[in-house]
């Protein structure tokens, strides 16, 4: 329809906030932190955590917001002038009982925790379901465990129950379970324009995340002004181990290390899904190299 000049239209007015349930809440809600996620990311004044050539100050999820501070005594301040500035301007409101600060390393004596207007959780807190702890070593016994144990409680109770068969999987096998017994897993693994379901491959995701630390790895090399010297010796280079087809070659230091050893365990499944090397490329090491082996008396040189 046009719009007429002679005819009396009816005002709209414009207010602030969404209705209770509204889908667009969420949204507007994550549009509305990015401005005060990139001035706490952007002030000189605040300290984040630097891990490599990056440095984590904030993240947010949904409404939640999870800084990394360090220099509390210049971070915390600039931080909450930066918060008290964004409220004025936005009408956002902080509730700083609900927020919750931990301490971690050489922090102080507890006599400056009045300093700043937050809960000290000094035992750790709950993020997003986990529970957060300064000691690393007790986050198996903070998350893990209790999940294991509910489960086993659970998998026990109903043990006992005098469900049928169709009872009982309707209490552990999820609503797919008729699609998956009628239909091949891979077709519903395709893409919907290919005629699937998208389902998701749970092992790719698991190589994409190891794939993804190979990859801060080569670019680590890359980056850095590194010399044939460094990238020469075999039994500490992390690229000829990429190379080596062997596992069983891995030193005790790749064994004691999960992360590694399962990263590399990743590696080598993949080069055998793909049944091709996708380590050829221009800075793999000479040494351990599999493509350099052309008789057998290349093992010998491979050995040493």
């Amino acid at each position: 329809s046009k719009m007429k000049p002679m005819r009396k239209y009816k005002i709209l007015q414009f207010v602030k906030g969404t209705r209770q349930g509204c889908p667009l809440s969420p949204l507007l809600f994550a549009l509305m932190l990015e401005p005060l996620a990139n001035c706490i990311r952007g002030s000189k004044d605040i300290h984040g955590v630097s891990l490599g050539r990056t440095t984590h100050k904030i993240t947010l999820y949904a409404d939640d917001i999870l800084l990394f501070l360090t220099s509390p005594e210049t971070s915390v301040p600039a931080t909450l002038s930066i918060i008290n500035e964004f409220v004025l301007i936005s009408g956002y409101k902080v509730n700083h009982m609900k927020s919750e600060a931990m301490p971690l390393g050489n922090f102080g004596s507890t006599s400056s925790f009045a300093n700043f207007p937050f809960r000290w959780a000094t035992s750790g807190f709950t993020y997003l379901g986990t529970k957060v702890s300064p000691n690393a070593a007790d986050l198996w016994r903070l998350n893990f465990a209790p999940t294991i144990k509910n489960v086993k409680n659970d998998l026990e109770r109903w043990h006992h129950l005098p469900p049928s068969w169709i009872g009982r999987i309707s209490l552990i096998l999820p609503k797919l379970l008729y699609p998956l017994q009628m239909i091949n897993m891979k077709t519903l693994q395709l893409p919907g324009e290919q005629g699937g379901l998208a389902f998701p491959n749970l092992r790719f995701y698991n190589w994409a995340c190891h794939t993804r630390i190979i990859w801060e790895w080569l670019q680590s090399h890359l980056n850095s002004e590194t010399s044939m010297d460094e990238w020469y010796p075999t039994p500490f280079s992390l690229l000829s181990k990429l190379t080596n087809d062997d596992r069983k070659n891995m030193t005790s230091e790749i064994k004691a290390n999960p992360i590694i050893r399962n990263t590399m365990r990743v590696w080598q499944d993949m080069k055998k899904y793909l049944e091709k090397d996708i380590t050829s490329f221009a800075l793999i090491p000479l040494t351990r190299n599999v493509d350099l082996c052309t008789n057998k008396s290349a093992t010998l040189s491979n050995q040493k």
